[in-house]
C-alpha cells in the first residue's frame, strides 16, 4: 500500500493484504465479459447471491496477551514497535503490539499509522476492540492522499461509522471485499468516497445501515461493477450541495451490480440551496430485488433536523447526463421511479432505457413521478416514465 502521506487506520480491521499488481482501468471495460445482461451478467449475479447467501460469520482467533501501556499518546507508529517494511519480514506481531497500545489509549485522537513507501509482510490477523478512547465514532480504514492504493481481500464487521473511507486519494483499486453490520446501524457506509478520482470498486459484498457506496464532493471517474449491495441504502451520489456548499461529481459508472433488500436503489441526492453539479453518471445492467426506491433522484434532500432551516433556500446543483439502462428486477415500492428534481435548473439530459421491473407486492403496479425531469424513456417497459420534459 503506498501513499504521499503515512496511510491511517483506525479501529476494527480484520485483515490487511496488499495487492502486489493492477490491471489498467480500461481493461475492466473492454474486455467484453458481462456485455450480456441475461448471459455473462446473469451468471454473474446468480454466482453473487450465491456467496451471500452461503457467508458464514466472520471468525477470529484469539490474540497473544499483551499488556498494553497506558498514557496519552496518540499516535502509534508500527515501525516503533519492531514493523520491517521490506516485504519479507513477518511484522505481524509488531501490528498487533502497536494496536494493543493504541486500544488502550485515552488521550487524542488514537491512529494507528503505518508509513509510506513500505510493504509490510502480515499473516491475517484480528484487531479487536473495545478500546479505551471514546473520542469519536470510529471507522474501519481511513485512506488520506494516497496514490496508487490498492486494497483487496479484506473483510469488515460493524465498525461504528465508515467502514472505508478514501479522501483525496488517486488512482485506488478496491476488490474482493466483505463488508457487513447490521441493517439498523446508522452512519455505517461501506465505503465513503470524496474529493478522490479514477477509482475502481468490484467483486465485493456490501451490506450496512446506510449507503453500500456513497460518493461525494469532487469525485470523478469512478467505476464500480460486480458489487452486490444490500442491506443498505443502495450506491448514492451524494449528499451534495449541504449548507449551500460548491460541490461537483462527475463519471461516475456502475455497472452489473445487485442491489437486494435495500432502502434504496441507485441514488442521487442534494440539498436545497446547493451548487455545483452532477453529471455523466450511469447505471447500467442492474439487478433489483426486492429493492426500495430503485431509481431515483432527490434534489430536496434534508436532514430533519435541518429541515427548517433549508426549506426556502434557492438554487440547485445541476444534474445532468444521468442514464439508466438495462435495469430489471423487483421493487418494494410502488413509484420504482422518482425524479424529485428543483424548480431551478432541474434534471437534464435523463435516459430511461430498457427497465423493467415488476413489484414485490402481488397484484400492483409500478409508477414513475417526475418534477422538472427533462430526458427520452422507453416507451413499452415497465414502468413506463412519460413524466419526463422533452
Amino acid at each position: 500500500m503506498e501513499g504521499r502521506l503515512p496511510l491511517v487506520l483506525v479501529l476494527f480491521l480484520v485483515a490487511v493484504q496488499s495487492s502486489a499488481g493492477y490491471r489498467p482501468l480500461e481493461q475492466y471495460y473492454s474486455d467484453g465479459r458481462y456485455s450480456s445482461r441475461e448471459g455473462a451478467g446473469r451468471r454473474y449475479v446468480d454466482h453473487f447471491l450465491d456467496y451471500a447467501e452461503a457467508a458464514t460469520d466472520h471468525e477470529t482467533s484469539d490474540l497473544a496477551y499483551y499488556e498494553p501501556q497506558r498514557f496519552g499518546k496518540s499516535t502509534f507508529d508500527v515501525t516503533e514497535y519492531g514493523a520491517v517494511g521490506d516485504g519479507r519480514t513477518d511484522s505481524s506481531n509488531a501490528f498487533l503490539r502497536a494496536w494493543d497500545d493504541l486500544c488502550g489509549a485515552t488521550g487524542g485522537r488514537p491512529t494507528l499509522v503505518i508509513p509510506h513507501g513500505k510493504e509490510f509482510l502480515l499473516s491475517p490477523l484480528s484487531f479487536k476492540g473495545p478500546c479505551k478512547s471514546k473520542n469519536l465514532w470510529i471507522q474501519a480504514l481511513s485512506f488520506h492522499s494516497c496514490n496508487n492504493l490498492r486494497v483487496s481481500g479484506l473483510q469488515h464487521v460493524n465498525s461504528q461509522k465508515n467502514h472505508i473511507s478514501i479522501n483525496g486519494c488517486n488512482d485506488v483499486d478496491i476488490s474482493h471485499l466483505k463488508i457487513t453490520a447490521p441493517e439498523e446501524s446508522p452512519n455505517t457506509d461501506g465505503i465513503d468516497i470524496s474529493a478522490s478520482n479514477h477509482l475502481q470498486i468490484h467483486d465485493s459484498f456490501i451490506g450496512t445501515g446506510d449507503d453500500c457506496v456513497a460518493i461525494n464532493g469532487f469525485s470523478s471517474y469512478i467505476n464500480i461493477s460486480r458489487v452486490l449491495c444490500g442491506p443498505g441504502h443502495g450506491i448514492s451520489i451524494g449528499s451534495l450541495g449541504k449548507g449551500g456548499a460548491y460541490e461537483t461529481v462527475e463519471e461516475v459508472h456502475v455497472e452489473d451490480c445487485t442491489f437486494k433488500g435495500t432502502m434504496n436503489g441507485a441514488r442521487i441526492k442534494t440539498w436545497k440551496g446547493g451548487r455545483g453539479y452532477a453529471r455523466k453518471i450511469s447505471f447500467e445492467r442492474i439487478r433489483m430485488i426486492n429493492a426500495g426506491n430503485p431509481i431515483i433522484i432527490d434534489q430536496t434532500y434534508v436532514n430533519r433536523m435541518a429541515a427548517a432551516s433549508t426549506a426556502s433556500s434557492s438554487g440547485d446543483v445541476e444534474i445532468s447526463d444521468v442514464s439508466y439502462k438495462g435495469v430489471i428486477g423487483s421493487s418494494t415500492d410502488a413509484r420504482a421511479v422518482y425524479f424529485n428534481c428543483g424548480d431551478g435548473a432541474g434534471c437534464r439530459n435523463i435516459v430511461v432505457e430498457d427497465v423493467e421491473m415488476t413489484s414485490a407486492v402481488a397484484g400492483k403496479q409500478l409508477f414513475a413521478v417526475c418534477n422538472n425531469a427533462h430526458g427520452t424513456s422507453s416507451a413499452d417497459r415497465s414502468p413506463r416514465v412519460p413524466c419526463l420534459l422533452p
